[in-house]
Order: C-alpha cells, then sequence, then structure tokens
C-alpha cells in the first residue's frame, strides 16, 4: 500500500515536471520565434521620435517650463507679469518642439514605401484620437 502511493506520487511528480518543460520550451522557442518573424518597424519609428536629442532637449525644457507655471500659480501671491511670461515662453517652447517633431516626421518618411507611410500615420492618427492613456475624457464624464 505504502509502495503505490509512493509510485503514484512519483508519476504525478513526473507529469508535472513533463508539462513545466514543455511550457518552458514553448515559451522560449515557439514563441520566441514568432515574435522574431513579425518585425515591429513601426513601433521601432515611433519610439525614435522620442530619442532624438534635440526633440528630448525641447520636451525637457517644455516641462520646465509647465512646472515653473505651476509654482508660479501654487504661491499665495500671484505675478501675473511672471504668469504671462512663462506662458509666452512655453508658447515658443511647444511651437519648436512641434517644429522638431514634424520635421522628424518628415525625414521619417522619406525612407519609407508609401503602404508604410500610410499603415504607419493612420495608426498615429488613431492613437491621437484615443488619446495616450486611452479615452480619458469619455471615463470621467461618464462618472
Amino acid at each position: 500500500m505504502k509502495s503505490r502511493c509512493v509510485l503514484i506520487a512519483l508519476i504525478i511528480s513526473l507529469a508535472f515536471n513533463f508539462g513545466f518543460i514543455l511550457m518552458f520550451i514553448h515559451v522560449k522557442c515557439v514563441k520566441a520565434k514568432a515574435v522574431k518573424q513579425e518585425p515591429k518597424v513601426q513601433q521601432e519609428r515611433t519610439h525614435r521620435v522620442f530619442r532624438d536629442e534635440g526633440i528630448a532637449e525641447s520636451r525637457r525644457a517644455n516641462f520646465e517650463l509647465r512646472r515653473e507655471l505651476f509654482q508660479e500659480l501654487a504661491k499665495p501671491e500671484v505675478d501675473k507679469d511672471k504668469i504671462k511670461e512663462l506662458v509666452e515662453n512655453l508658447k515658443e517652447s511647444q511651437k519648436a518642439l512641434d517644429k522638431s517633431v514634424i520635421q522628424h516626421f518628415i525625414s521619417m518618411r522619406e525612407g519609407m514605401t508609401a503602404e508604410e507611410a500610410e499603415e504607419f500615420f493612420n495608426n498615429m492618427r488613431t492613437r491621437r484620437e484615443q488619446g495616450r492613456r486611452g479615452n480619458r475624457r469619455q471615463s470621467t464624464i461618464d462618472n
């Protein structure tokens, strides 16, 4: 009786180990090959925009100006002239950032086929319409 229980436990253990090994092989080999076969060209190109040093610097400057603006607004005594100056600087910074991004998209477009460009820019438009983090505006209206 005791040897029968040990034998059953051994068979169950071997079955679980075999299943785990098959799952590991499937995840590491089969899924890895499937991912390698489908290149994600659009994702790579999208992320390059934010790796461009000029764009990254413009984004940092824009962020800093916004931070300064909010700090100024949080003060008990509001200096309207300082706020107007920060807003004007922010507008100029945003304009420079927009120009840099558009120039980057134009240079990207030159290296694409017509089909790639159509798919890429349609995807960009769709993501912009949905919002970067989903449609937050719609969810706040519903609640």
